[in-house]
């Protein structure tokens, strides 16, 4: 019900912004001036967002430099002017920021002055953020200035007063927005405005569950050790849908969740998941290039990719599974489709890791079949290969040539093998032996010598514990 109630405020804050930017499109807005009370006004401004605030973990400073009662406005509209501009500078400002307000006194005109602390707007796109349905970006849904109303609307409500909007960025150091209003009444026209005794006390609240309350950058908390469940890890940049496929995925699995794909390659390569499920439409990098990113990422490529898309036309598709996604489904989509689907890749994921474990146990296997086609395996047999002789290969040799820390050693090989590193490792040993005692004109003590035992006697133990016969009984049986 939150959601729904969220959503419908969202709708009817662009209804409403919609309706208002076609009255000032046709002339028909009627300003209900009322003298303000600057420091009040911008005050309360502030307080209404004091929820979201606090959510993201950013300050917002005030300095106020008129205290004259001169300056005539519709508090109504330009409680939307400052709503609009402060949600702006809330979303594009990093946890931990700090957002500068300002009103000064300049040549009988007060001057608003509003700055974040985001990414800065790029030189060839600061001159079009003020046109109607402007996005800056390349489409992503919630990127920088959303349906390109709101700063249209900014605009012409500031042109209404005979003032000037303008802004200031640099890449990488924030934007600065500027309003210039003049003092007094004499630049309205009588014609079109209706003066109030007292100023209309109209402040839109932004509650927790509001049009606003999405995270600029997600803060995911992992999932307790003690979970043995597999994990899902759901990406999502709206937080409704993601908190949708949340609750319907949790019952089974336990379920991370990030904002974007890139947030989402950094969770992945520390949690190893067992699945991805990724929308397509994402600010910072979006699901195909995460798709790419972790089939061509030598730790995530066995991890399936289920793709979610409100695109269907067939080029979006093949988009997809060009980027090696192992599913798609369409938006949108029924809550059991996607369990089964889901439910279908870890089953064939399983199969895998047990096809690889049974080539393991087959003396018949060369060690060069057993990679499963996984570049990681492929590496990891290489490096095993290259240096069987040394009977001092230990895990932390290998993890650290892969570039890797222990836990994501350990975990991509039990997504892959189902075996522990030293199971594994010395099960390729015992294969390489194999191939040896196939090849012929080494004793026994030599192969051993060549896998990295220096005990003979132990290692025809292991290779006993391992193919239920021994090195001598082995040779014996080549070519029976």
């Amino acid at each position: 019900m939150k959601q729904i109630q969220k959503n419908a405020n969202r709708l009817l804050l662009l209804v409403n912004q919609l309706m208002d930017f076609r009255k000032l499109e046709h002339g028909a807005m009627q300003l209900k001036l009322s003298n303000l009370n600057v420091a009040i006004f911008i005050s309360e401004q502030i307080d209404s967002f004091s929820e979201l605030l606090n959510k993201h973990e950013l300050t917002i400073s005030y300095s106020n430099n008129y205290y004259g009662n001169d300056l005539w406005v519709d508090v109504d509209l330009m409680s939307k002017v400052m709503f609009n501009l402060l949600s702006n500078a809330i979303k594009h400002s990093p946890k931990g920021g700090k957002i500068q307000l300002t009103s000064n006194v300049e040549e009988y005109c007060v001057i608003f002055s509003l700055k974040d602390c985001g990414e800065g707007i790029s030189p060839e796109n600061q001159s079009k953020v003020f046109d109607p349905f402007f996005q800056i970006g390349n489409g992503n849904k919630n990127e920088m200035f959303g349906s390109g109303i709101g700063l249209n609307l900014v605009r012409y409500v500031v042109n209404l007063h005979s003032g000037k909007i303008w802004l200031e960025s640099t890449p990488g150091q924030g934007t600065t927005f500027f309003i210039r209003l003049p003092l007094g009444k004499d630049h309205y026209n009588s014609s079109n405005v209706i003066y109030t005794d007292q100023a209309i006390t109209h402040t839109l609240k932004v509650e927790k569950n509001s049009v606003l309350s999405v995270d600029p950058e997600y803060h995911q908390e992992m999932p307790e050790e003690s979970d043995n469940r597999l994990r899902i890890l759901v990406v999502e940049d709206d937080e409704d849908m993601r908190q949708y496929i949340v609750s319907k995925l949790s019952k089974l699995y336990s379920v991370q969740e990030a904002p974007n794909g890139k947030k989402a390659i950094e969770i992945a390569k520390e949690q190893m998941p067992d699945l991805i499920v990724s929308d397509i439409m994402m600010p910072v990098m979006d699901g195909l290039e995460l798709c790419r990113t972790v089939k061509n990422d030598m730790t995530l490529a066995h991890i399936p990719v289920v793709l979610l898309t409100a695109k269907s036309l067939e080029e979006h598709i093949k988009d997809g599974y060009q980027a090696l996604a192992d599913d798609y489904i369409l938006k949108p989509f029924n809550a059991q489709i996607l369990l089964a689907k889901i439910e279908s890749l870890i089953k064939n994921r399983e199969k895998l890791r047990n096809i690889f474990c049974q080539k393991l146990g087959t003396t018949e296997v060369p060690v060069r079949e057993i990679t499963v086609e996984d570049p990681f395996m492929k590496k990891l047999v290489e490096l095993i290969t290259e240096n069987a002789q040394n009977p001092d290969l230990s895990m932390e040799v290998l993890y650290n040539k892969l570039g890797m820390s222990r836990t994501q050693f350990f975990r991509k090989i039990k997504a892959i093998s189902d075996l522990s590193p030293n199971k594994l490792i010395l099960n390729i040993r015992m294969k390489m032996a194999v191939e040896k005692l196939q090849a012929g004109g080494m004793t026994i003590a030599e192969v051993a010598y060549e896998v990295g035992f220096s005990d003979p006697a132990y290692f025809s133990k292991v290779f006993k514990s391992v193919f239920n016969q021994t090195p001598t009984e082995y040779i014996k049986n080549i070519g029976k």
